[in-house]
């Protein structure tokens, strides 16, 4: 049994999320979870560079540099609590481009691991997504395996589908066939994504605590449908996608020529995330099925009001329901694959990324 910790900063690159499990084959135990937020000026930065079509390799440097600090000082700073020592990190780095069906297939993720390793004295498993993309996969999302080893502990239901509401929705459909769970999943669309962009761009905030300022709007029907007929949404699975895709150039092309309040259009981008995770869902609903929510968008009000009200057939909760923080589940995906590379068992993503093979993901940069 060892401890493995698990580092991430996610799409919306507002601060490093760690997260230490203690793991075996058949135990997970959440040992602790802590947020180390990043400055506005280093947020802008990731943004922009994520956004930029030019990034030179020294930009990418230069940033991975600045990002080093952030992880090495969190590390740091949870070794220091745990007061345990941790067998492996697992480090996902700031996702900048995310590129799986074009000619040259590619993710781009920012993090130095060799770097890291040396710093920490600790083995560090990084570059998760490469491997699924050589062997033909997309890349992401990755959290459906993961979710499927915990449910396969934790089960209570037939059947259940999580939701990871980070700056991306992707859904994890868990259903127990024949004693085993069989487990698919993809990236949905938008969540936190176009929202933190566009609270950013008129209220110079970093997010939309709540929901308070969609609240405050009223949701414009026909820019909804416009912006759901995006053909990104009646795309059939395996499918991911990140902020190259829907950004505030995204937002921008459907609201030319159209007057419409900023809050109003904060409203509508609610329903766009609640709208577009309900169409997903709704082949796969049954009677008081279980929906848990993960990841920062659960505090988002307005989204988990809405989407009680859109899927009135199923128990929408958290994963705190499964004695899970919906912190740590991010987090604990990266320090799960961790001892999967450590344990050298490969991850099976073949009905979920569209990989040839299950593999073992990541690569280690020894201490």
């Amino acid at each position: 049994m060892g401890i493995y910790l698990g580092v991430n900063s996610g799409t919306s690159a507002d601060a490093v999320d760690c997260v230490a499990i203690q793991i075996t084959a058949n135990n997970f135990e959440c040992l602790g979870v802590w947020e180390f937020t990043f400055s506005t000026a280093l947020q802008n930065t990731l943004i922009a560079a994520g956004d930029s079509p030019a990034l030179t390799v020294r930009e990418y440097r230069a940033l991975e540099q600045l990002l080093h600090q952030e992880y090495l000082q969190a590390v740091k700073a949870v070794q220091n609590e745990l007061g345990s020592p941790i067998t492996s990190i697992g480090i996902h780095g700031q996702t900048l481009q995310h590129y799986p069906d074009d000619k040259v297939a590619y993710t781009l993720q920012c993090v130095d691991g060799v770097r890291l390793a040396k710093f920490t004295g600790i083995d560090t498993v990084y570059d998760f997504r490469s491997a699924d993309i050589a062997l033909g996969g997309q890349g992401a999302p990755l959290m459906p395996a993961f979710l499927s080893f915990l449910y396969e502990q934790m089960q209570s239901q037939q059947r259940a589908v999580f939701i990871n509401l980070g700056g991306i929705a992707n859904i994890s459909y868990c259903e127990v066939i024949a004693g085993k769970v069989m487990t698919k999943g993809w990236d949905v669309g938008p969540a936190n994504a176009l929202l933190d962009i566009w609270v950013q761009r008129h209220l110079q905030q970093s997010y939309d605590a709540l929901g308070q300022w969609a609240s405050s709007g009223k949701v414009c029907q026909p820019l909804l449908q416009q912006m759901l007929s995006d053909p990104y949404f009646a795309r059939n699975p395996p499918k991911s996608t990140h902020r190259d895709y829907f950004n505030l150039a995204w937002i921008e092309k459907y609201l030319q020529q159209t007057m419409i309040k900023p809050e109003d259009v904060q409203a509508t981008l609610v329903q766009l995330s609640v709208q577009s995770i309900a169409a997903a869902i709704s082949p796969l609903m049954c009677p008081s099925m279980p929906v848990y929510l993960y990841g920062k968008g659960y505090k988002n009000i307005e989204i988990y009001r809405s989407l009680q009200q859109s899927l009135p057939e199923c128990r929408v909760c958290t994963t705190a329901a499964l004695g899970l923080s919906p912190e740590a589940v991010e987090g604990g995906l990266f320090a799960w694959l961790a001892y999967c590379y450590r344990e050298n068992k490969a991850v099976d993503l073949t009905k979920i990324s569209g990989a040839s093979k299950p593999c073992v993901l990541g690569v280690m940069a020894r201490a």
